[in-house]
């Protein structure tokens, strides 16, 4: 605001009241010239400043508004002249405060304009002087940051198993690259960051699978989430077996998963081929005895199962049936009564019977004469039949003739009998047996997995986890140096994984601190990992293992 000078009126105002003091002041006096309130009228003038404002920008263009900054992958400035005006020592206030809005564009793809001198990624307005301060200068960086997340892809087969529990994402990123990846299984985040993930320690059955990518700006995708069926057993069930059979084959059935995609079957500890259900290993040229089928399948994620044995005992031999005593073959006899006697060789006998002639079988013993009373003349055939628990036949049969005399007298009856030759195979079937195995040591293969964050000046443990831990494994933690509480401990667990992060709460470690964590299974068998911290680098880890019985060395 102008402000006017005083001394000029107050000389006015001195002058007029030497005019009214009477007669005697009516000449005006005359201002001195040494009394300040008398001066001369102030002279009035212009001051000026310059307000500039210098733009960097090493790539791309950056424009204002109001027109002035033009940089393309340069510097470049613009300088605006203000002025105000004084009255020998009393000055008007500066113009106000000088602004310029900043523009960029022409960067990557992807990117943001981030400037030294404005928050945000948009935009900058600076302003220089205000109406106390004419001249300014102020100096704007405008550098590119990656302000796009990344886009993640994740589409795992249905189903896992032992052929490849693996999954596996993919992303892409306006940058080129990926930083990292998270996983997450069941809500429970995972120690990989990699763009593969083993779910071979879960649990047989479905599980949910969720993951994300990161770039190295610290743009994070967001979340895809997929479910995963993990499947470890494969299983077929095979029907009974005859006990006993004398048939040419015997037929094999089974039902087996739905998701088995080969088949095979093996007969008595043999090479195994494929088959389906309906296969029979035995033929016409297999020997008496005892045999036995298995069967195994495999899915379409690897697994593989081997059914337990069943077991038919194959009996084709004959009964073993001879006369041995009573009329010979084609032998007439004199008497109305005969008896003939028979034998009988046979493992597994079941029925014996006996007829003459066309009547009716009815039961019979070996070894027992089988009484014939009251022939006709004529000539008779008594038949043996024995048929064994396997359903094998055999029937013998001796013709002969009665002729009693009609006159007085006659002839004693004599009657012989055949020697019967022959004989049969007394079936006999069995197998090695298996030695058990010694018992052996829990298998010792462990393996550890960590993750980490920078906070400040303190490393930040994300993760860290140790896999295939024996039951009887002891996990002593120990850390010294910044951030550690405690000097050490001893974790429980119950085998397989064990979460050391979870176990510790917490871990924000210093640089110079040492972490370690030994794993001491039964034999002397160890593994130890160690983590060095440095600060705003990655963590040093070395580790170190023995097998039972051995030397530790570099895993």
């Amino acid at each position: 605001m102008s402000r006017r000078l005083v001394p000029a009126v107050l000389c006015a105002a001195f002058a007029l009241l030497a005019v009214s003091a009477g007669p005697a002041a009516a000449v005006p006096p005359t201002c001195d010239p040494q009394q300040s309130s008398c001066n001369p009228e102030p002279i009035e003038r212009t001051e000026t400043a310059n307000r500039k404002l210098t733009v960097t920008a090493a790539t791309g263009t950056v424009t204002s508004n109001p027109a002035g900054i033009n940089c393309t992958a340069s510097t470049c400035s613009t300088t605006k002249q203000v002025s105000r005006t004084c009255l020998e020592f009393d000055c008007n206030d500066w113009p106000a405060a000088t602004g310029y809005t900043l523009t960029a564009s022409g960067g990557p793809s992807g990117y943001s304009p981030s400037w030294s001198a404005c928050a945000g990624n948009g935009t900058c307005t600076v302003f220089l002087g205000d109406e106390g301060t004419g001249a300014d200068s102020r100096t704007v960086t405008m550098t590119w940051v990656d302000t796009t997340a990344p886009s993640t892809t994740f589409a795992p087969p249905a189903k896992v198993g032992p052929s490849n529990y693996n999954v596996s994402a993919g992303a892409s990123d306006n940058s080129g690259a990926i930083a990292a990846y998270a996983w997450t299984v069941d809500s429970v985040a995972q120690g990989a960051t990699g763009s593969v993930l083993s779910l071979s320690g879960l649990s047989n059955g479905a599980h949910s699978v969720s993951v994300r990518s990161r770039d190295a700006a610290g743009n994070w995708s967001g979340t895809v989430t997929k479910n995963v069926v993990v499947d470890k057993t494969v299983s077929a069930s095979l029907s009974a077996l005859p006990a006993l059979t004398s048939a040419t084959t015997v037929p094999l059935t089974f039902t087996k998963d739905a998701d088995v995609v080969k088949t095979e079957c093996a007969m008595d500890g043999g090479a195994y081929a494929v088959c389906s259900s309906g296969w029979s290993g035995i033929s016409a040229a297999t020997a008496d005895g005892t045999h036995s089928y298995k069967v195994r399948v495999t899915d379409d994620v690897g697994n593989v199962a081997e059914t337990a044995a069943v077991s038919t005992t194959i009996d084709r031999t004959l009964p073993v049936l001879a006369f041995t005593d009573g009329p010979a073959e084609g032998q007439q006899v004199v008497t109305r009564n005969a008896a003939i006697t028979f034998s009988l060789v046979e493992a597994r006998p079941n029925t014996v019977k006996c007829k003459l002639d066309a009547g009716a079988w009815s039961a019979c013993t070996a070894g027992t004469p089988v009484q014939l009373v009251g022939l006709t003349d004529g000539t008779h055939v008594l038949s043996v039949q024995a048929v064994d628990l396997a359903g094998n036949t055999r029937t013998i049969s001796r013709t002969f003739g009665v002729k009693v005399p009609t006159s007085g007298g006659g002839e004693t009856p004599s009657g012989g009998g055949e020697t019967p030759t022959g004989g049969g195979q007394t079936p006999s079937g069995g197998g090695t047996p298996s030695t058990p195995s010694s018992p052996q040591a829990p298998a010792f293969n462990v393996r550890f997995t960590h993750d980490y964050v920078y906070v400040g000046k303190l490393t930040k443990f994300t993760s860290l986890a140790i896999a295939g831990l024996p039951k009887t494994a002891k996990v002593t933690v120990v850390c010294k140096g910044g951030g550690c509480k405690g000097k050490g401990k001893t974790l429980k667990h119950s085998g397989g994984k064990l979460n050391v992060l979870k176990a510790l709460k917490s871990l924000k470690l210093k640089s110079g601190a040492k972490l370690t964590i030994t794993v001491r299974g039964e034999g002397n068998a160890q593994a130890i990992a160690r983590y060095v911290i440095r600060q705003g680098k990655r963590p040093t880890d070395t580790y170190r293992c023995a097998k039972t019985g051995g030397k530790l060395a570099a895993c």
